[in-house]
């Protein structure tokens, strides 16, 4: 697991450095040793924070995804409060219901109902030929994801060709199309939407290679709405889905200061590293600068997120996935997690800033309290 780091991190930590800057080996060796016994951080979190470049005294300001942030998220966000963001058939009936600009959903195919119940303002079919002839009036492009998938796991497109759909580098009939999307693993069902497109003014950094989302983390306070991290995220390479994943897809987060909308600092994997994270300046495929590089519509983009996050009070810290499509922002999902990489590499340590934001979220005391212990709680310390 990522927060104290597996074992297996510390060797391909201490090669990189040697093949890097071998000089600073034992140095470096001693103080990821001391971080580790002390704040229980790993060499992942070691290096992504720059820990070996600040005072030891602030190193217990930074926190670990596991376990110090999902501690503190599974006392904010308990069950079954969390199933709201997780089931995206939820998530999108109550964006609906309250008038927020979100992805469309065409259908969802292969919910069981008795299970995963819904508000009834998206249609649901389980009958095959049902679903052939609903989907015989479907764009031509669509992009089908499972209801409660993760990063990116089990979406896949859809392109009509002719009479049949071509998903991937097979070509089915539609009754072959719609017993496909019925035999999705997933039992609260795939969405199936129309394939959506980046917004043309994002060309230099989306290179048409897929929509990217800018992410959106907001604190739903007793004093209204604060915007905590943002982040625009960037594909190298053509792909479904434009999930960081700890830099192993090869994608790139770009942080966006929140009051100009211009991006500061892009970070991604150099694909020979494991461990390490690089700064990138350019695109590679454009060549497009991403420092001061203007996100369009930006204030728009807030505005859908603190529209969100009005829609779903029960998740006073939720990340958004909004994306610029060719006729706006839309919320693609919300997230109940609040990951700790991204805010720390563009704020510094969470832990002062959770004690101050913590006790002023606009939910009851118990779970202000719970999370609170759990951001004070020592057990992950050696």
């Amino acid at each position: 697991m990522k927060a104290q780091g597996p074992w297996h991190d510390y060797p391909r930590a201490l090669r990189e450095l040697l093949r890097r800057e071998p000089q600073s080996l034992p140095m470096v060796a001693a103080k990821l040793g001391w971080c580790r016994a002390r704040h229980g951080l790993g060499p992942r979190d070691f290096f992504d924070f720059e820990l070996r470049h600040r005072p030891p005294s602030t190193w217990r300001d930074y926190l670990s995804d596991v376990p110090h942030m999902r501690r503190i998220m599974r006392a904010l966000h308990p069950e079954p409060l969390v199933r709201l963001a997780n089931d995206k058939v939820l998530s999108t009936e109550r964006l609906m219901e309250r008038g927020v600009p979100v992805a469309p959903v065409y259908v969802v195919a292969g919910r069981d109902i008795d299970r995963h119940p819904t508000g009834g303002r998206i249609a649901v079919v389980n009958d095959a030929a049902a679903l052939r002839r609903r989907l015989a009036n479907a764009p031509d492009r669509l992009f089908c994801k499972p209801a409660t998938g993760t990063f990116g796991s089990g979406v896949f497109r859809a392109h009509r060709t002719g009479a049949d759909w071509l998903v991937g580098d097979t070509l089915m009939p539609p009754a072959t199309f719609a017993n496909h999307l019925l035999a999705q693993d997933d039992r609260s069902g795939t969405l199936v939407s129309p394939e959506l497109r980046n917004h043309p003014a994002l060309a230099p950094i989306a290179a048409d290679l897929g929509l990217s989302a800018t992410r959106v983390y907001t604190a739903l306070t007793t004093t209204g709405i604060e915007i905590f991290c943002t982040i625009q995220k960037v594909m190298t390479t053509p792909a479904l889905a434009d999930n960081f994943h700890d830099g192993t897809t090869g994608h790139l987060l770009c942080f966006v200061d929140p009051e100009s909308g211009c991006i500061t600092r892009a970070y991604g994997r150099d694909p020979d590293d494991q461990i390490r994270l690089s700064t990138y300046e350019t695109h590679a495929l454009t060549g497009a600068h991403f420092t001061d590089f203007p996100i369009p519509f930006w204030n728009e983009i807030l505005e859908v997120a603190v529209a969100a996050t009005e829609a779903m009070p029960e998740l006073p810290l939720p990340g958004l996935d909004i994306a610029l499509t060719e006729t706006g922002p839309v919320v693609l999902e919300s997230n109940a997690y609040c990951f700790a990489l991204a805010p720390q590499l563009q704020f510094g340590g969470l832990r002062p800033i959770l004690e101050n934001l913590l006790p002023r979220l606009a939910t009851d005391s118990k779970r202000r309290n719970n999370a609170l212990s759990a951001l004070r709680s020592r057990r992950s310390v050696h």
